[in-house]
């Protein structure tokens, strides 16, 4: 993992400081000061790495060990802050509707990133007919008499926008809807809510996201999960 070395600005000049776990950057855009924090930290690594020679290697391996743990310890910090903020949240509103507002939830530093998840109450808005194979959805009954049946799941992804709501980043799930297995189809039925089940980085490419887009891709193949009862 890379290591961040913050420089003072104040006689706009790049100054090794010796101790400063505190970020630079804009605190705007739905994630706050994390991703200009860790812009610093890669760009800052960068230089520091150029300088390091037999000589002083050991000094700088040092320093860079501490802002490491400081750059943790703030980006930490930074996240903990964001916990519980309500963020714009756009949806294909033929497909779900969001009843309740959605806020980001702190989960847990990978090294210096952060992890984030979603919560709020985001439903189907209609009926929405899955692309599931009939022979996928069949159920079956084991000579024991023991059953297999067949859970079906479809993923909801996300998108991350900026501000003229063009994409930056997207991940192809954040969630799932329940579906009704028919036997021969599969419908998710309005109302039914949105589970958020996973989580994502917030990285310096996370700088300039404005907005949020949950997606659903009707044409993707949902999951399924096969249970013996």
């Amino acid at each position: 993992m890379k290591t961040f070395i913050n420089f003072s600005v104040a006689c706009l000049c790049a100054v090794l400081l010796a101790s400063c776990g505190g970020s630079i950057g804009s605190s705007s855009g739905c994630f706050g000061k994390i991703p200009a924090t860790i812009a610093n930290y890669e760009k800052e690594y960068d230089e520091a790495q150029a300088k390091i020679n037999e000589n002083n290697y050991g000094k700088i391996s040092k320093k860079m060990d501490e802002l490491k743990a400081e750059t943790k310890a703030t980006v930490e910090e930074e996240a903990k802050a964001l916990n519980g903020k309500e963020v714009p949240v756009s949806v294909d509103e033929t497909q779900l509707k969001i009843e309740q507002p959605v806020t980001l939830v702190f989960d847990s530093m990978n090294k210096c990133i952060a992890m984030f998840s979603l919560d709020g109450k985001v439903v189907a808005a209609t009926d929405l007919k899955l692309n599931a194979d009939p022979s996928d959805l069949k159920e079956q009954t084991l000579l024991s008499g023991s059953k297999i049946t067949v859970t079906v799941k479809m993923p909801v992804g996300i998108e991350f926008l900026d501000k003229d709501g063009n994409v930056m980043q997207s991940r192809k799930d954040i969630g799932e809807l329940n579906a009704d297995n028919l036997g021969s189809s599969a419908v998710v039925k309005a109302g039914t809510p949105l589970e958020f089940k996973y989580n994502f980085p917030v990285d310096e490419a996370m700088e300039g996201v404005e907005s949020l887009r949950l997606v659903i891709d009707l044409s993707r193949t949902p999951y399924y999960v096969r249970d013996l009862n």
